[in-house]
């Protein structure tokens, strides 16, 4: 797991006017036979069953502010920020407001295994 705070992030210039902001450059990923970006409106009051990836890596770029469970632990994002799930990171949504994230998943694979509360 890998989060990466905007707030803690340089901008770059660049000669023409453009700023970018690198938020994750580097970051080992084996060449996917695909992967999928999805945008996730989730209500307030939503609670996502806990589960982990057992062969994707998951990325949740916030596009509000939120939260996440990630292994037990709850982190509160800003917008901007990204998390890196890696395989086997156990993972829920817990909206307390309404919230919206950018999902990357990578592959695209169908390997969601929900682990039971308690």
């Amino acid at each position: 797991m890998k989060i990466v705070r905007r707030r803690d992030t340089a901008n770059e210039g660049r000669d023409d006017g453009r700023t970018i902001t690198r938020l994750l450059s580097d970051y080992e990923v084996s060449c996917p036979d695909s992967l999928s970006m999805i945008v996730s409106d989730i209500p307030a009051g939503c609670v996502e069953d806990k589960h982990y990836h057992s062969d994707s890596l998951e990325m949740f770029y916030y596009l509000t502010p939120g939260s996440v469970e990630i292994d037990g632990e709850i982190y509160s994002l800003d917008t901007g920020d990204l998390v890196v799930l890696e395989k086997e990171d156990v993972h829920q949504i817990r909206a307390q407001d309404n919230m919206q994230i950018l999902v990357i998943r990578v592959p695209d694979a169908d390997d969601k295994v929900v682990v039971p509360e308690g």
